[in-house]
């Protein structure tokens, strides 16, 4: 009963990142400002890597099952993470009224700058939070510099 416990509470994480995510992409079609959409092949690949992840949770709940409750749950759960996968893998990176990101989002208002760089020959939306060190890169297409750049003055972040 107890690994049922967690596994429920996991799945429940797993619909909270899914719902947050299509209400974004879906609900609240009206506050996108921009898509950036990553054009690439390599991602398939970087993505189908990823998918072997929700399948080792989804044989080990079989292969380990105490009872059938925890296997439903264990299954449910291989699914939820290869849509989160999907999301973050295959979505596209969305500029909202107050968030950017894809799959997880940052709030622009936790944000300390914004900058486009480019990194062999690639451009890169690069930006950093207010309490962290590390910077968050986005890929972008060349044709997707200037629009990005003008959304981002619109919204008052200095880009370089």
């Amino acid at each position: 009963m107890n690994s049922a416990l967690s596994y429920g509470l996991l799945n429940i994480l797993c619909l909270l990142v899914i719902g947050n995510d299509f209400k974004r992409r879906f609900f609240q079609k009206d506050r996108i400002r921009y898509r950036i959409v990553e054009k690439g092949k390599i991602k398939y690949v970087f993505y189908g890597l990823g998918l072997i992840l929700p399948l080792v949770i989804l044989v080990s709940g079989f292969v380990l099952r105490e009872d059938m409750l925890t296997f439903i749950l264990t299954a449910t759960m291989s699914l939820e993470m290869a849509v989160i996968w999907t999301i973050i893998e295959l979505g596209d990176t969305l500029i909202t009224k107050d968030v950017i990101g894809k799959g997880w989002y940052t709030r622009l208002t936790a944000v300390a700058f914004f900058d486009i760089q480019h990194y062999k020959n690639r451009p890169y939306l690069v930006f950093k939070k207010h309490k962290s060190r590390k910077q968050e890169m986005v890929w972008l297409n060349p044709d997707d510099v200037e629009p990005v750049r003008t959304l981002l003055a619109n919204i008052h972040f200095s880009v370089k």
